[in-house]
């Protein structure tokens, strides 16, 4: 991997360059792409017979499924919150119904 400048990278991937031009942050895509390359050589290992397309794919399968967990995980516990801001809110509601009746 390298880069000319700032918002150019080139991924080397299957013998191949991969160039692109961003506005993220170079270092921070520059992470994205380690790991990407790290589930390849993972995938690499465990299925040697596979196709460099087949590699691909099931790295952006394997990876995408790792950002569903995490979003999934995350909106559980948005989820969560929300019930107990809920609860809270229906408590003081009652609690001021109680108080103004009295």
């Amino acid at each position: 991997m390298e880069n000319s400048n700032n918002n150019k990278l080139t991924l080397e991937l299957f013998g191949q360059s991969f160039s692109f031009t961003t506005d993220a942050k170079k270092e921070e895509l520059i992470k994205v792409l380690n790991y990407y390359k790290h589930v390849v050589n993972s995938i690499e290992k465990k299925f040697p017979n596979r196709s460099h397309l087949d590699i691909a794919v099931l790295t952006g399968l394997i990876i995408t499924d790792e950002l569903y967990m995490v979003l999934k995980s995350r909106n559980k516990n948005l989820n969560s919150e929300e019930e107990e801001l809920d609860t809270k809110i229906i408590e003081l509601i009652n609690s001021l119904d109680t108080i103004l009746k009295e």
